[in-house]
């Protein structure tokens, strides 16, 4: 292809190649950008594919290193916290005319890129969508979920204003339910009442959102956690519905029995995780407003233990010689 991409994917992982997959199959172009070579591989080997309600589709994407990045009028941040400075510096050469969207997962990814690609280029999201990557550039989803986004300054400029409206209509064309809505931080809080709830506690017990049903303890320290972190999402300003993050809870363990989080994945692959952009993010504010918030810290400390503990493992031949 010759020209600008309409979409550039930074981060092909789950979310970003399901995202990337829905975009490319209702007809817009898109650039998937990975670290890792093997998404490229696997783009050009047999594209990329994207399996939905038994059915398998094959989307027409571009897919490479930062390095080969090209112009783009949007580009779509779904990295991990911790790689995103690197990611914006590798490609902010190729990318400086974008439009910037964050869907991380985590609390103020928003204004870490407005601080490196300017608050006039940034729009802010997120996203429920279920994702899981069974190889490189080889996904699936399942059930329905909802994204949010809007500008991260209001009023919009015009150019965060414009994207966000596109975007919207995109994902919704494409089979993702988005909306735009106003204060987005509020929405971004509610889904790390969420994520930094369930996802820590499925991570640390190996399992899925089923089994926290399986035993109730699972399930009743989830809501544990959701009342707890609420009350620091409250006290930080923001305005949630409490009662639907417990919903949400329950609908997980009900409808997504299997589902494997990201930071469950992350583990199994022995990469570090989004604890800190949640849970650690969580007690930074809690200790700062003077809320304790004792269970989330727990699931945070276990988390620093558990990621850590595949390098500990590896000192062990070296150790006993």
């Amino acid at each position: 292809m010759s020209g600008i991409w309409d979409y550039t994917i930074v981060g092909a992982g789950a979310v970003g190649c399901v995202i990337g997959a829905r975009l490319a199959l209702l007809g817009k172009s898109v650039q998937l950008i990975n670290r890792s070579p093997a998404t490229s591989e696997a783009v050009l080997a047999r594209g990329l594919l994207l399996r939905v309600d038994g059915m398998t589709h094959k989307a027409d994407v571009r897919a490479c290193t930062p390095d080969q990045a090209q112009a783009s009028r949007v580009a779509v941040v779904l990295t991990k916290t911790h790689q995103l400075e690197a990611a914006v510096s590798a490609l902010l050469p190729a990318l400086a005319d974008a439009v910037w969207v964050t869907l991380q997962n985590g609390l103020g990814n928003g204004q870490r890129l407005a601080a490196w690609v300017g608050e006039d280029r940034v729009v802010h999201g997120v996203t429920m969508l279920p994702a899981v990557l069974h190889a490189p550039a080889d996904v699936s989803t399942h059930g329905s979920s909802l994204t949010w986004l809007g500008p991260l300054s209001e009023p919009a400029t015009p150019l965060a204003d414009a994207c966000c409206d596109a975007l919207v209509a995109d994902l919704a064309a494409a089979g993702i339910e988005a909306e735009r809505v106003g204060a987005i931080q509020n929405k971004i809080w509610q889904k790390a009442c969420f994520n930094s709830a369930m996802n820590g506690l499925c991570a640390i017990s190996n399992g899925g959102p089923g089994l926290l049903k399986d035993v109730p303890d699972g399930l009743a320290l989830a809501h544990e956690l959701v009342d707890e972190i609420s009350a620091v999402a409250l006290a930080d300003g923001a305005t949630i519905d409490v009662a639907a993050v417990h919903a949400l809870v329950e609908l997980g363990a009900a409808e997504h029995r299997y589902h494997k989080p990201s930071m469950l994945q992350d583990l199994r692959a022995e990469r570090l995780t989004e604890v800190e952009a949640l849970n650690g993010t969580v007690d930074q504010r809690a200790r700062v407003l003077g809320i304790d918030a004792p269970l989330n810290r727990m699931l945070l400390r276990l988390m620093r233990l558990r990621e850590r503990a595949p390098a500990f493992w590896a000192t062990q031949a070296t150790n006993s010689q």
